[in-house]
């Protein structure tokens, strides 16, 4: 019975240390992950919009000279 008393304990404390350091470390490692993947997306949109803008100006352009 003593093992298993000792089992419980070390389990416990392997739950209490996971709970306590490595999933607020997890936590804190993704919301990173997700603000620059946020920023790449949001980059990526500017750019986008603002090759639509040149074209739909050029688009224009050829139109009024016709």
């Amino acid at each position: 019975m003593n093992m298993f008393y000792w089992a419980i304990i070390v389990l416990g404390a392997f739950v209490a240390i996971w709970i306590l350091f490595v999933a607020p470390a997890e936590r804190r490692h993704h919301e990173r992950k997700l603000e620059l993947l946020q920023k790449k997306i949001e980059k990526r949109q500017l750019q986008e919009g603002q090759v639509q803008n040149n074209s739909s100006s050029v688009q224009n352009n050829d139109i009024q000279e016709s």
